[in-house]
């Protein structure tokens, strides 16, 4: 029997071909296409060969990970839902032989167009005009009265009104905010790239000394090279080089080009960038390397 009815089978078809949802179980399949797909919710997924439930923490319920055991935060891509958060997450987890929080980022099919066009230009805008905002930070050494554009006055939560924070990036800022001392890495696929820079760069105009104590956090992009604010040194950007939407949505150069490797991680097609690749990338010594 089918893990998917047709129309689940449709909303995660970029899940299917961008991540490899063949490492998830037929019953985790079931268990994570059963959730809420609320974005900005967190999925902790621990390696699969730990047999460990994949947990699913409401952005409300983020107290609980206080006690939770964690390496780090992946944030996928333009369409991906649930589905594909887990699978990448689940990527990372074996790979790396350490539980991976997984920032759920989109509802699937039904939310790419407004992804794409919130993912790809709006955040893109924001990164570049970020860019110039943070050199300006570090000429002047503070900015006590910057109120970014379009940015409202205080009304509650702390990064409230960051540019144009969604869900999902308001749950990345405050997981950083939470928690600078347990994360050592954080992966972004495609859009999720962008979603990292721009919450680095408000956690450093918000909270600069917890921005700092973040320096040493390591950062792997897959599939997009975008600038980071300064300070953030350990940072790998890896594109395919068949990946045609990855290096036109790209704004900063790769630091290793994969020769033949398209857009998506799915060793199932061909031409995937392969995740063991990219970690083979990164320096001794890091938490990453593999």
């Amino acid at each position: 029997m089918d893990i998917f009815s047709p129309l689940d089978w449709r909303n995660t078809a970029l899940d299917h071909f961008f991540y490899d949802v063949g490492a998830l179980s037929a019953e985790e399949q079931r268990q994570v296409a059963a959730c809420p797909h609320r974005e900005g919710a967190a999925l902790l997924v621990a390696p699969a060969a730990r047999g460990e439930a994949i947990r699913y923490i409401p952005r409300r319920g983020f107290a609980e990970l206080d006690r939770a055991d964690f390496a780090g935060i992946t944030v996928a891509g333009v369409g991906s839902s649930a589905l594909g958060t887990a699978a990448l997450a689940r990527q990372l987890a074996d790979a790396l032989d350490a539980p991976v929080l997984g920032v759920i980022t989109g509802r699937g099919m039904e939310t790419l167009i407004s992804e794409a066009l919130g993912g790809w230009f709006l955040f893109r805008t924001e990164n570049v005009v970020g860019e110039v905002f943070d050199l300006w930070r570090r000429m002047s050494g503070t900015l006590p009265s910057f109120r970014g554009p379009g940015r409202p006055a205080a009304s509650g939560g702390i990064f409230q009104g960051f540019w144009s924070a969604g869900d999902e990036t308001s749950s990345l800022l405050a997981l950083l905010s939470r928690f600078p001392d347990k994360i050592r890495f954080l992966v972004g696929h495609s859009r999720g790239c962008l979603l990292i820079a721009n919450a680095l760069r408000g956690l450093l105009l918000k909270r600069p000394e917890e921005a700092a104590r973040l320096s040493e956090v390591e950062i792997l992009t897959l599939g997009a090279a975008v600038g980071f604010p300064a300070g953030y040194d350990k940072l790998i950007q890896v594109l395919g080089g068949a990946d045609g939407f990855g290096a036109m949505n790209s704004d900063a150069p790769a630091d290793m080009v994969v020769p033949g490797a398209a857009h998506h991680l799915n060793p199932a097609f061909p031409c995937c960038l392969p995740l063991a690749t990219a970690l083979a990338a990164v320096p001794a010594g890091w938490s990453l390397h593999r």
